[in-house]
Order: C-alpha cells, then structure tokens, then sequence
C-alpha cells in the first residue's frame, strides 16, 4: 500500500499512511517487542530488495516535483488554502447560497457561476469547505455533526474487545480527518465506506448500525 500511495506522489496520503502504520506498529510494539521489530526488519528487507526500482522512481519523481516544477510543501500548502476557500468565499459573498450552497460538485464547475475565480480544475479540494460551498450551512452542519457522533461512539465504547483497538479507531478516525482537508471527498465511493466502517465497530449489533439508522 505504501508503494502505491507514493508513486502517485501525494504527499498528504503519504503523511496520512504514515502516521497510521507508525500507531499501528506502536501499538503490536506494546504488545509484543521482539516480534514488531523482526516483522517490520524482514519487511524493510523484502521491500528494498524487490521493490528497488519503483523506489527509486519514487524518490527521483518527488524530486522533479520539487526541483522542476518549483512544487514545495510551502508553495503547495498557500495553494490549497486559496482553492480550498474560494468556494467559501464565493458562497459568503451570495446570500442566496448561505443555506443550501449552489449544489454538489458545483465547485469543480465553477465557470458556470458569474464572479467565481478560477485558478485551477480543482475543486475546493477540502471536504469541510466543500460541504459549506455545496450544500451551504444546512449540509456543512449535518456533516459535522456526523463525524462529531461517529468520533463520540469511538471514544465513549469501552466494550472489552473494543479496547483493544479503540487507539487504532481513533488515529484513524483524525487521519481521516486530516486527509479530508486536503481533496473533496463526498464524490468518492471510499469516503462512505471508510465513514462507514468507523461507525461500526462494536461487539453489540444494536449499538452498531444504530448511529446509520
């Protein structure tokens, strides 16, 4: 998986994947030391010896990213905070937008709006603005108080089995959040499943699909 994330060069699934797999083996680390450590040593071994060539396309694209297309982490970040608030800007500046936003997708077809700059394809590239631009306050409310339910059933179930990855549950419920700052994710199938998935993990089958019902 980390393979793969990385030869599409994005730089937040990367951060994203990290921090997962850096919770993930801390807590087998916990667990059980000895075995972590040979695990994650014949892994790395495995990788490198296979996997050479793709890593070292990977690293060489990363830098012409960075080199020849002047794309920095500073440069990239002043981008997306200018796309990810256009949209909101916009719906800010038209009332008429402010309860149900100018509709799903709007924002990667903002040319159909008069006065809406366009810098780039993108859309507003941020699911949280996203949803404020798209479905104005009514569904940018309605989306938090989602993830507010979904981070409460994680945090609050202290069912025996749950304990053991109620860590897990919860490093992957904030990266989540973090990667959902950086691409609009309500257009994507994976978005829902993974919402999905967080929302059910429970010993008790009526505590559940309670929170989806």
């Amino acid at each position: 998986v980390l393979l793969l994330i990385s030869t599409t060069i994005s730089r937040t699934g990367l951060i994203c994947f990290l921090l997962m797999s850096l919770v993930f083996w801390g807590h087998l680390f916990l667990k059980n030391k000895l075995t972590t450590v040979c695990v994650c040593a014949l892994m790395v071994c495995f990788v490198t010896a296979t996997e050479s060539n793709v890593i070292n396309k990977v690293v060489n694209n990363y830098t012409e990213r960075k080199v020849q297309q002047g794309d920095t982490m500073d440069r990239a970040s002043k981008l997306r905070k200018e796309i990810a608030l256009r949209g909101v800007n916009y719906v800010v500046d038209n009332p008429q937008y402010w309860l149900q936003g100018i509709g799903m997708g709007g924002s990667s077809h903002a040319s159909s709006y008069s006065n809406f700059h366009v810098r780039t394809h993108h859309g507003d590239h941020n699911t949280f603005t996203s949803s404020f631009t798209e479905q104005g306050i009514i569904g940018c409310l309605l989306y938090l108080c989602l993830l507010f339910s979904i981070f409460k059933q994680i945090y609050k179930n202290q069912t025996v089995t749950f304990k053991r990855i109620r860590l897990l549950s919860i490093a992957a419920f904030f990266i989540f959040c973090i990667f959902s700052m950086s691409v609009n994710l309500m257009v994507y199938f994976p978005f829902w499943f993974v919402l999905f998935t967080l929302a059910n993990i429970s010993d008790d089958e009526n505590i559940t699909y309670s929170l989806l019902r």
